[in-house]
């Protein structure tokens, strides 16, 4: 099963995602905005040609090559709107995966480890940003095979190739990934990473850190 089956980005999130972007820096190009949103660059053109039919961007410069774009006040009540909606989504979502990273949390807290570097940019990767971060755990960036991902930021936390995991100072390295998860270990360890770790679920739900070495 797909892991992302639960987790599909939904319209209103790739519009909340592509307005904060576009709020943050009205120059932003459709490939880096393609980037952040997870989406093809033809998606992104139809959504900010939706964003002007709707009053939230006003597009602006001489030709494609130097457009920039700016939020409207409808763009800013809009995106605000969309924030706080997504606030409480997580905040739901949060409750519950406290609960299932529970033995996560105190496996990690036992060991001393407080600077992780997360194998995986996906939903999994995601999820446990989200929980760790709570915990006042750092994660100090992703790691991800997929070279489309290389430079982008996911939560201000940047993801990076995993030949440049040798210049950062972790603790651990999580494999944030259950389908994967052997695959993804051993090529952690072709790296030369140190205290890798992979996710198992018990009976239960729960999840649980396992040390691969």
């Amino acid at each position: 099963m797909d892991e992302n089956l639960f987790f599909e980005p939904s319209v209103l999130f790739r519009e909340y995602v592509l307005l904060r972007a576009i709020l943050s820096n009205g120059s932003i190009s459709q490939q880096q905005l393609s980037k952040i949103a997870q989406i093809a660059p033809s998606m992104v053109n139809r959504y900010l040609s939706f964003f002007e039919q709707k009053g939230y961007i006003r597009k602006t410069g001489p030709n494609r090559k130097k457009m920039s774009y700016v939020m409207t006040q409808d763009g800013i009540f809009r995106l605000q709107y969309l924030s706080v909606c997504y606030l409480r989504q997580t905040a739901k979502l949060y409750s519950s995966s406290r609960q299932v990273f529970t033995e996560v949390l105190d496996q990690l807290s036992e060991s001393g480890f407080r600077k992780i570097v997360l194998y995986g940019a996906g939903i999994v990767g995601q999820t446990l940003l989200d929980v760790l971060a709570a915990e006042n755990i750092d994660v100090v960036c992703f790691v991800d095979d997929d070279s489309s991902k290389h430079g982008i930021n996911i939560g201000m936390v940047p993801v990076v190739n995993p030949q440049s995991v040798g210049e950062i100072s972790y603790d651990a390295v999580l494999v944030a990934s259950f389908r994967h998860a052997d695959e993804i270990a051993h090529r952690a360890r072709s790296f030369k990473m140190r205290n890798v770790f992979v996710l198992k679920i018990q009976t239960d739900g729960r999840v649980f850190l396992q040390r691969r070495e």
